[in-house]
């Protein structure tokens, strides 16, 4: 849709990414590297989800672009 097109991506977002990065230098500072591994790897799990499910989201609701009649020129 071209209101939609203009907006960026889940995937850029730097306020995203940024928090998720802090999350997992936290969980690494108290539980250690695997378990920030473990933290980073389900968060980035969970961002890829998300975004699958706005997209079929999207598509349901989205609205055909043409007329669909059985004849062209029966106005």
């Amino acid at each position: 849709m071209a209101a939609t097109r203009g907006l960026r991506s889940i995937y850029t977002s730097p306020l995203l990414w940024g928090l998720i990065l802090l999350a997992t230098a936290a969980v690494i500072v108290t539980r250690g590297l695997w378990s920030g591994a473990a933290v980073f790897g389900s968060a980035a799990a969970g961002v890829v989800l998300i975004t699958t499910a706005l997209v079929v989201v999207d598509r349901i609701d989205r609205k055909p672009e043409y007329d669909n009649k059985l004849d062209p020129w029966d106005e």
